[in-house]
């Protein structure tokens, strides 16, 4: 699964070897319904911000992971 920043990138992307990918805006509501509501093992999040927020909304309940600040 990936996200695009809007529709347009989507074919571009697609050329990657994505199953699926979905509107950065729509990622976390979409990778639920595509998952039967059980979220993914992990998100790999180079936007950070509120897109970052968005993006652990697609991970399970109970996750195991780690969020690394990067540094300057």
């Amino acid at each position: 699964m990936g996200t695009v920043g809007n529709p347009e990138k989507a074919k571009l992307a697609a050329s990657f070897g994505y199953d699926e990918l979905f509107v950065r805006s729509e990622f976390a509501e979409k990778t639920l319904k595509s998952t039967g509501q059980k979220g993914v093992h992990a998100v790999f999040d180079p936007v950070g911000g509120s897109m970052r927020k968005q993006s652990l909304g697609a991970l399970p309940a109970r996750p195991v992971g780690c969020c690394r600040k990067r540094q300057r």
